[in-house]
């Protein structure tokens, strides 16, 4: 909101300021608070003070920012809309004193600080636009306005959206430009491998189905360009081939159509009946259609082919994986064994070590023993 009078001077509101008002409910206002309102005098012109009641300020609730589901979401009174439609100004005082009347409508009186005495008005809760807010984050938005109603900082803030207005509108216009060339390309107006579609990667973005309709237009010669134009390296599919086959049933089968068409229209020149032209344009059209249809046939079949060749292949990977899985289960059993042979062997060795040595102390003790015996 933009100050637009001197009255609040005193308060270091000045004409021109923007300030920032917060929608409040207006059942926590103080006395005191700086607040925004329309004057309108339909809303106070049949308001009697003798009929109402003066609100205490130590009744009101302490926080000024509680907000009903209209506010919050900024739905304006019936009665605000009104005013501003009706020419109604905007005013930003003080309060004075709050009253309430019969209906428990709460209505204000105010004043500005720079005035001599009040203002002649009462202002109803419906005319509250908000409530000051001198939070920092008030003052920042405020500062912003500031800023932006100077001329230097609708500058500053204008180039950066001018700026991404044309990033936006080039981008928008080269994609509007690759839709076109790809449009051309499919309906033969333009080759891929002209260097416009090359500069803007054509190829690469087209989905599969368009990748393979440019590649069946294409001459037999051009397929390795074509290939490397539409599917990046790496990315080249590895049924190209059942492609190609489509590609000349496509091209064959459209070819002797138009052919078929030509013929009909040179005999309807010469004066052939209707019916004879009819005839015979159904007859051949359901031999070229049974010629596709075999031809579909054999795509399937090749299709068949590949499923069952990566059957086989799974198949056999499976069948690796076995062996493998037997040879390291057969390796570990025979390590296994070799391991337990060793260690009885090592066992045997150390029994028939311990039955020499005691062979030995045995020999020693009775060789002992005789001596003994000798000398007494």
């Amino acid at each position: 909101m933009t100050i637009k009078s001197g009255s609040m001077v005193a308060s270091g509101f000045n004409v021109g300021d923007n300030i920032t008002v917060r929608a409040c409910d207006t059942n926590t206002l103080h006395e005191g608070d700086k607040i925004a309102f329309y004057v309108y005098e339909n809303d106070y012109k049949n308001f009697d003070i003798n009929h109402c009641q003066r609100v205490e300020d130590n009744v009101i609730a302490p926080n000024a920012y509680t907000l009903s589901f209209n506010t919050f979401f900024g739905l304006h009174s019936k009665e605000i809309i009104e005013a501003a439609k009706n020419g109604a100004t905007p005013v930003f005082h003080h309060i004075r004193a709050i009253y309430e009347d019969a209906n428990g409508t709460r209505w204000f009186k105010t004043y500005g600080t720079s005035n001599g005495s009040d203002d002649v008005w009462f202002i109803s809760e419906n005319m509250v636009i908000g409530l000051y807010d001198n939070s920092t984050a008030g003052l920042v938005f405020s500062s912003i306005i500031k800023a932006v109603n100077s001329q230097f900082g609708f500058l500053v803030l204008l180039v950066p959206v001018v700026l991404l207005g044309l990033i936006i509108v080039f981008e928008a216009y080269k994609n509007l430009q690759r839709a076109k060339l790809e449009l051309d390309c499919v309906e033969q107006k333009r080759k891929i491998t002209d260097p416009i579609c090359v500069k803007n990667d054509i190829g690469f973005g087209m989905d599969t189905k368009t990748k393979y309709k440019i590649l069946a237009q294409a001459n037999e010669s051009e397929h390795n360009e074509y290939i490397s134009l539409l599917w990046k390296k790496g990315a080249i599919p590895k049924n190209i081939k059942k492609y190609y086959m489509r590609r000349d049933v496509i091209l064959g089968y459209n070819r002797k159509l138009c052919e078929l068409n030509r013929t009909c229209e040179e005999m309807f020149k010469r004066g052939e009946k209707p019916t004879k032209i009819a005839k015979f344009y159904t007859v051949e059209k359901q031999k070229l259609m049974n010629e596709q249809r075999d031809m579909a046939k054999k795509l399937r079949a090749m299709r068949n082919e590949e499923q069952k060749r990566e059957y086989e292949l799974a198949d056999n990977k499976k069948d690796v994986k076995v062996d493998n899985t037997k040879k390291e289960l057969d390796l570990a059993e025979k390590s296994t064994k070799d391991k337990n042979n060793n260690e009885a062997s090592v066992n045997k060795n150390e029994r028939s070590l311990k039955k020499i040595v005691v062979s030995k102390k045995t020999k020693v003790s009775k060789s002992k023993n005789a001596k003994n015996q000798k000398n007494k």
